[in-house]
């Protein structure tokens, strides 16, 4: 069987003895809980389909990244260099997991992906640089309420505070188009590798609108 299929038969199983286990009502009660709170990864199905696409997606980052050569230097290609493929193959998964009934389009998909892979790689070169305070300032930031937002400013603050008193360096920011450029590039290699998402092409009649594209699972 190919990854795609494995996958395939795995998570039909794995949903059938949930909804058994659980119960019908109970089960799709926490379904819906988990939607509702952009958090269906943390499901048992959405772990079990983290648990049975990231093997074969992380070897597939591993290959892409290493077959960049010197013309690969846009920011976002040098900042995945630093990372484990594991760690960005993981984000990715969680981080689409997480709004997959929403039925957003491919720009916003990608911008969120791209963004949540930048916040650990600006988490990895804080605490690189900055043994004394780094992994304080990080722990710190995750207590915080407000959600992704919260804990970018504050993490994104501390660090600019660290480096005007010369305990570290200056972080470059991504710009919006190493985001998308970034996200982009994981999904749809989410989507060859394992099958997890497809796409859905959505024409729109009137002028005035685009063309969309939209991903399910």
């Amino acid at each position: 069987m190919t990854p795609n299929e494995e996958i395939k038969a795995l998570t039909q199983e794995d949903l059938n003895q949930d909804m058994v286990d659980l119960g019908v009502g109970r089960y799709r009660n926490r379904v819906e809980s988990a939607k509702g709170r952009e958090a269906e990864s943390e499901t048992k199905y959405g772990q079990r389909l983290i648990r049975g696409g990231l093997p074969a997606f992380t070897k597939a980052i591993d290959e892409m990244v290493k077959g960049w050569d010197n013309r690969n230097s846009a920011l976002w290609q040098l900042s995945l260099r630093d990372m484990k493929p594991s760690v960005i193959g993981f984000i990715v998964i969680k981080a689409v997991l997480d709004s997959i009934t929403l039925k957003k389009n491919m720009a916003s998909v990608s911008h969120f992906v791209g963004s949540r892979v930048e916040d650990q790689h600006r988490c990895d070169f804080l605490v690189r640089n900055n043994e004394a305070k780094g992994e304080g300032i990080v722990l710190g930031a995750q207590k915080r309420r407000g959600g992704l937002s919260s804990q970018r400013r504050h993490i994104k603050s501390s660090m600019r505070n660290e480096a005007s008193k010369g305990l570290m360096p200056d972080y470059e920011d991504w710009r919006r188009r190493d985001k998308l450029s970034c996200g982009l590039t994981l999904v749809e290699l989410l989507r060859h590798v394992t099958g997890l998402i497809e796409y859905v092409y959505i024409i729109r009649k009137s002028r005035q609108e685009a063309d969309t594209l939209r991903y399910s699972l």
